[in-house]
């Protein structure tokens, strides 16, 4: 009797610490910021001046901007099945400074007024949108999996 309580208790215990780590997984901020670096392994070997806000949480949001050429950029939204067109109005991204406690820019905000824009939406809240500035050759990348 007393060892069925005691593996009860310890397979129980082990419940208790797995829940725990899966709900720290998918909700904590585990949240990274990087500012101004010259490459990163998930964009073109081309971007240059990226800097983003990632959370590696069950959000998956990315929210990033990035000195890119814009054939180079056409070539990687191509890759990523991305249809960008032209866009026909101005139009205001999400810049990562939005997601820093402490940023020290309270422009949070981008206006892109010539360039090229795509947008998807799915049932479960995710998204992505990216949009490229032709006047300033940047371009912002704005995804989430929930």
């Amino acid at each position: 009797m007393k060892l069925a309580l005691r593996i009860v208790l310890v397979i129980l215990f082990i419940a208790f610490l797995g829940a725990g780590y899966i709900l720290w997984t998918m909700f904590s901020d585990r949240s990274e910021v990087v500012e101004h670096v010259d490459t990163v392994d998930w964009l073109p070997a081309s971007a240059s001046n990226i800097s983003y806000y990632m959370n590696k949480n069950i959000t998956g949001m990315l929210t990033c901007e990035f000195a890119i050429a814009e054939s180079d950029f056409l070539d990687f939204a191509m890759q990523n099945e991305w249809p960008v067109s032209k866009m026909e109005s101005p139009i205001n991204v999400t810049r990562y400074t939005k997601f820093i406690e402490k940023s020290k820019t309270s422009d949070h905000y981008a206006v892109v007024e010539q360039g090229y824009y795509y947008s998807k939406q799915w049932p479960n809240g995710a998204h992505i949108s990216v949009a490229y500035d032709l006047v300033r050759q940047i371009a912002y990348l704005n995804r989430s999996s929930r």
